[in-house]
């Protein structure tokens, strides 16, 4: 999970004391604050009554309370050499809807392309949505996923006190970019017959295939 979608729960008690009231149990929903509330309970105990509200915190929503449109994104990234000709291959799925997107450079590698894969996809996006992106890079998924990227960066781009993290250009972007989203990044087996995988891979090899392709000035920083 990435961000803002671990759900909580948070229990609000408030008490008074009245009498004479029966108990009874209300079913609400509504939502204030950002907050998803599910349901209010009132129960008499001893002539104290007990209001007992329960709220979730809502990961899908957006500041104004209204819910995050609910993205698909499938990406792929494809490299000849490594380094050498390399490309990347999006598919972004919103309800029927679909987008492909693809990108290609002289001189790169496998990795920054899985990358710049994920990173074009998310900053397509034109409001924070409820993302998931798909990926065959498992060193995409658990740089995000374990928290990885965030650790290198706080150490200024290095892995540990020797190595330094690789791409710090694009960590930095796809960090940014995934902030203002609820992005889960999760990871499939390249080349296993995944549709979406296949797709975004064609559309990788062919961006890749491609004359006159620009240079990736991060090469350097690598």
């Amino acid at each position: 999970m990435f961000n803002r979608n671990i759900r909580k729960t948070v229990y609000i008690h408030i008490y008074n004391i009245f009498r004479g009231v029966k108990a009874k149990f209300i079913k609400i929903n509504f939502r204030i604050w950002g907050l998803e509330c599910l349901y209010c309970k009132i129960l008499q105990n001893g002539g104290v009554i007990y209001y007992i509200i329960w709220v979730s915190v809502a990961d899908n929503l957006q500041e104004d309370g209204h819910p995050m449109k609910k993205v698909e994104i499938f990406t792929d990234g494809a490299c000849s050499g490594n380094p050498g000709p390399g490309g990347y291959g999006v598919i972004m799925r919103y309800g029927s809807r679909e987008k492909e997107l693809s990108g290609g450079y002289a001189e790169t590698t496998n990795n920054r392309m899985e990358l710049l894969g994920a990173i074009i996809a998310l900053e397509t996006l034109k409001e924070p949505c409820d993302v998931t992106v798909t990926t065959d890079s498992q060193y995409v998924v658990n740089a995000i996923e374990k928290g990885w990227a965030k650790k290198w960066k706080a150490m200024g781009w290095m892995r540990n006190k020797k190595e330094p993290a690789l791409n710090p250009d694009l960590w930095e972007r796809l960090l940014r970019a995934a902030e203002r989203h609820n992005v889960r990044f999760v990871w499939i087996r390249g080349h296993n017959g995944h549709k979406e995988n296949e797709r975004c891979d064609k559309l990788a090899v062919a961006a890749a295939s491609k004359p006159g392709l620009p240079k990736d000035e991060g090469m350097a920083s690598k």
